[in-house]
């Protein structure tokens, strides 16, 4: 985000909302990470306090959408994610909550790939969810890259062609040059290296 925070923003959480354990108002933090300055908004999970999220929305570079792995998608996670879609804001999905009772993470993958309108792309794996002993494990790099080029691969017949037949084609360089509303055509394929050749993005 740019390094001025808007005057709408307060910087610490008020009394009251420290005494209810929820946030009423978008409220700011700053810090460095190496040379860049972060600015990051907190802003509420209620529904009751939508109309809050939604006037700082403009203000985002990038979004962490929060999830309950108890709760699941709720009235107000539809709500927010349309609004980043509709403002074109990148996102993220982060399920917390993982060491509750009740929490079912895989459930609520399959909430958000089927109740919103994105494609989930799972980075991590839970162990023994809704216990005091679950464990949050980061998948392979080998297995997330596998996901995004299938997901990926949906709307592109060409990526999924050289994907199955010529896997050294997928390069981490070429999956992050796609772009939203390229056509399948535009892929510049480079010359068919030798099959045995490492160095692809997708294993399968």
């Amino acid at each position: 985000m740019a390094a001025s925070i808007p005057a709408i923003l307060k910087p610490i959480a008020s009394l009251s909302e420290r005494q209810r354990g929820i946030t009423i108002r978008a409220a700011v933090v700053s810090f460095m990470l190496g040379e860049t300055n972060v600015n990051l908004i907190d802003t509420p999970g209620h529904p009751d306090f939508i109309a809050e999220v939604e006037r700082v929305l403009e203000l985002l570079d990038a979004a962490v959408v929060v999830v309950s792995a108890v709760e699941g998608v709720q009235a107000q996670t539809r709500v927010l994610v349309r609004a980043l879609r509709r403002l074109g804001v990148p996102m993220v999905f982060f399920i917390n909550k993982v060491d509750r009772i009740g929490a079912q993470y895989e459930r609520v993958m399959a909430e958000v790939a089927q109740q919103l309108p994105v494609r989930p792309i799972a980075m991590s794996d839970v162990l023994e969810a809704g216990s005091k002993a679950a464990q949050v494990q980061d998948r392979e790099p080998w297995h997330a890259s596998s996901g995004l080029c299938e997901t990926l691969a949906e709307n592109d017949d060409t990526l999924l062609a050289d994907y199955v037949l010529a896997p050294q084609l997928v390069t981490a360089a070429r999956l992050r040059d796609i772009r939203p509303g390229r056509s399948p055509g535009d892929w510049c394929n480079p010359p068919m290296p030798d099959r045995q050749q490492p160095g692809s993005a997708c294993r399968h």
